[in-house]
């Protein structure tokens, strides 16, 4: 009897420890919340991308989606179809954002303002003048070498602000030049088949024109400008939901964190 008793319990106990092996916590019956994300090929979608690959997002009972887009005027231009919610974006993007488009800067994150430059060939004569303006000795070119030439440039981005903040320390505008709109990857291909005088960029394409040969002219830091990249969301969702608007900036900060304290190696 004392046996039959004992295997009974035995059984019960079993039969308990399979229920809750198989039946499924709170936590994962909780399906994670789908959080739409815009990015660029920039260093700040590496965050998005990392968190990701780390299941923080999950963490937080997130699932981040990010969705790429090539400019920041594509990503606004998508925000109507609902197609991303928070993200990030440059210094004219969110200017743009916010007066058309009703989105919020919810964060700053790194000033880019030394990798969106103009690069020209290395034997453009504006790379023969430098400091004209002495108040910005380090910068190259003069009203005379840069006044009618073709710049490539995506138009609206933060390249254009880095050319357009060049040719105004040269005392020039837009309009004393001819800017052909390309986005960043076909500026890079025209420039290396001799089209156009100079390029506009911003990293990572700034830096594949200068493995092509191209020349350093002005960069924004030259030019006394700040570049902050930020961090943006749609304000009607922001607004909606401050619960995962604040998840997804604690989850970018525990990225940034991260990359603070760890070694690259």
């Amino acid at each position: 009897e004392f046996h039959m008793k004992a295997l009974r319990t035995l059984t019960i106990l079993f039969a308990l420890a399979l229920m809750c092996l198989h039946a499924p916590s709170a936590a994962a019956a909780e399906k994670p919340f789908k959080l739409d994300i815009c990015a660029m090929p920039e260093h700040e979608s590496f965050i998005f991308w990392y968190a990701k690959e780390q299941g923080w997002d999950k963490d937080e009972g997130l699932d981040f989606q990010i969705h790429f887009f090539q400019t920041g005027m594509d990503q606004l231009e998508a925000l109507p179809a609902k197609q991303w919610v928070v993200g990030g974006t440059g210094t004219v993007p969110i200017l743009v954002g916010a007066l058309r488009y009703n989105t919020y800067l919810i964060g700053i994150a790194n000033d880019e303002s030394w990798v969106n430059a103009v690069t020209v060939r290395p034997d453009n004569p504006a790379l023969k003048v430098k400091g004209w303006n002495p108040e910005y000795p380090n910068l190259l070119g003069s009203p005379e070498t840069v006044k009618g030439k073709t710049f490539l440039v995506t138009t609206v981005s933060s390249a254009h602000y880095a050319l357009s903040s060049w040719l105004n320390v040269l005392g020039l505008k837009d309009s004393d030049v001819v800017i052909k709109n390309m986005d960043q990857a076909q500026a890079v291909g025209a420039f290396e088949n001799n089209i156009g005088d100079g390029v506009a960029l911003w990293a990572p394409h700034l830096f594949l024109a200068m493995d092509k040969g191209g020349v350093l002219a002005a960069d924004l830091k030259m030019c006394k400008k700040g570049n902050p990249i930020v961090l943006i969301a749609d304000a009607k969702y922001a607004n909606a939901h401050p619960e995962i608007t604040a998840k997804f900036l604690g989850i970018y900060l525990r990225a940034v964190n991260m990359l603070q304290k760890e070694s690259a190696r």
